[in-house]
């Protein structure tokens, strides 16, 4: 975006200039051949008042009395009928170059010649500045829209990061006010989206946890109940036979419910992303301190994991905010797990509540107290919950 931007403000430029230069340019040419005959149309004069003179004095002419009164690039030449009595410079012919005549007070005729070549080099001194300011201009535009087009793009920037921090987990981005309305547009729209799918996200998690205790066991309940009822001597065989039809549809019932569980399990399962902990765990310390809780990342370069970003950004708030004092917060890679270290400048907690215990199990993780600090050990991968499977058996 930025080469784009600093292309458009360089050749809008040129094109200005070129629609300024060139006619400027023209210009500038035929003023300078306009001046250049009229400095030849004096020289003429003033030869002619010269060379009357001088035959009047019955003097000689000669080429060195000519080259006295010619200018540099200039020849001063009488054409007396049959001679011709030039000066030592200038062009010998008159094609092509800038040319005056005049008649002197006995007839001949003197000319005055100068060359074009003098006439181009003054014709390109007065074009040097046009020439300069123009590449000045474009320098100073490839500057100026270098800085608008960095100070324009540096929104976008963020808001790209923003959008990339989505499919990383982090559903929160924390992004300023923008004065460009499309980028706060743009900012606020990737922060509802990042609300919506924190509460999507959050609203299928809870139901994958709490549907087979929610929907087995009083399916079971009842399978067991209707089993007994049937078993008992005072029901009739009759009654035991519907009894038995109601169990097998129980278990219909059952294994519908279990394959919906597994779906469920499956779509979550599949739902694992590419993360890096140490940016995750940077932008909850980052969240953490906008709100007022003093946290110092350590940080140790990208450790890449494919955990359920949501729980974990849960956890790791928990704990951090389970002490007292600034916290201190560094990850590790084991290689065959991850450790995410949290310690206090004052008083740590005794113990990690049972809250904090159970949704780190629930990612695969567990917390340890070692003395000032809590380690939280985590896999690389999700991993399926126990509790889910032994509920399903």
């Amino acid at each position: 975006m930025r080469e784009r931007l600093v292309a458009a403000f360089v050749g809008l430029t040129v094109l200005v200039v070129a629609l300024y230069g060139i006619p400027r340019a023209y210009f500038l040419a035929d003023l300078v051949r306009t001046q250049e005959q009229h400095r030849v149309d004096r020289t003429v004069e003033l030869a002619r008042v010269a060379i009357d003179e001088r035959v009047a004095a019955h003097q000689k002419v000669t080429p060195a009395f000519l080259d006295r009164l010619a200018d540099e690039d200039e020849r001063i030449r009488i054409d007396t009928g049959g001679t011709l009595i030039d000066s030592t410079d200038g062009p010998r012919s008159a094609k092509g170059n800038v040319t005056a005549s005049a008649k002197l007070a006995n007839g001949d005729t003197v000319w005055v010649l100068r060359s074009a070549d003098a006439v181009d080099a003054e014709i390109a001194r007065a074009l040097l500045p046009l020439v300069v300011l123009g590449l000045v201009l474009a320098v100073l535009a490839g500057a100026a829209g270098f800085v608008i087009a960095r100070r324009m793009s540096r929104p976008f920037q963020q808001l790209a990061e923003a959008a990339r921090g989505l499919g990383a987990g982090r559903l929160h981005p924390n992004l300023p006010a923008y004065r460009v309305p499309e980028a706060q547009a743009i900012g606020e729209a990737l922060r509802s989206s990042g609300e919506k799918l924190d509460a999507l996200l959050t609203h299928e998690r809870e139901l994958a946890v709490h549907a087979s205790h929610e929907l087995r066991t009083p399916v079971t309940a009842l399978k067991l109940e209707l089993e007994d009822l049937a078993l008992w001597p005072e029901t009739p065989e009759t009654v035991s036979a519907q009894l038995g039809k109601a169990t097998a549809e129980l278990d219909r019932l059952s294994e519908a419910i279990a394959e919906l569980l597994a779906s469920s399990r499956e779509v979550l399962s599949s739902e694992e992303i590419d993360l890096d902990l140490d940016a995750l765990l940077a932008d909850t310390v980052e969240r953490l301190n906008n709100a007022g809780i003093a946290v110092i990342h350590d940080p140790s370069g990208p450790m890449p994991t494919r955990l359920d970003p949501q729980p974990l950004i849960r956890v790791l708030a928990m704990v951090i905010t389970s002490g007292q004092g600034a916290a201190f917060v560094s990850a590790t890679d084991r290689s065959t797990h991850l450790e995410v270290r949290v310690g206090w400048s004052g008083t740590p907690p005794k113990s990690a509540s049972a809250a904090t215990n159970e949704l780190a199990a629930s990612i695969g993780g567990n917390l340890s107290l070692d003395g000032q600090a809590i380690t939280l050990r985590l896999p690389k991968r999700a991993v399926s919950s126990r509790k889910d499977d032994d509920v399903d058996r």
